[in-house]
Order: C-alpha cells, then sequence, then structure tokens
C-alpha cells in the first residue's frame, strides 16, 4: 500500500520521464530504454496500488 504522498511523487516522477524521454534524440538512444523501462514500472505500481492509498 502507498500513502497518498507517496502516490503523487510517483505519478510526478512518472510525467517527468515522460517529457524526458520526449526530448531524448537518436543521440541519447541508449537512455530511452532505461527510461521506458522505469517508465513502465511506474505505471505498474500506480495501477496496481490505485484502490489501496492510505491517507
Amino acid at each position: 500500500m502507498l500513502h497518498r504522498l507517496e502516490r503523487e511523487l510517483f505519478h510526478r516522477e512518472l510525467e517527468f520521464l515522460k517529457t524526458l524521454k520526449g526530448k531524448a534524440t537518436n543521440e541519447h538512444s541508449r537512455f530511452s530504454a532505461a527510461l521506458e523501462e522505469e517508465i513502465t514500472h511506474l505505471e505498474q505500481v500506480l495501477e496496481e496500488t490505485e484502490m489501496q492509498v492510505l491517507d
């Protein structure tokens, strides 16, 4: 279970990583895979804990 603050921090990190990935160029392609992996992980955590938020 996540606290509301932890969930909000994960959501903000997810948005930041998506923005960063969108700005990555071919020169940065080796980082794109790592970004995509972290984005996928955060999306899964947020999805799995959607109904289990503590105040």
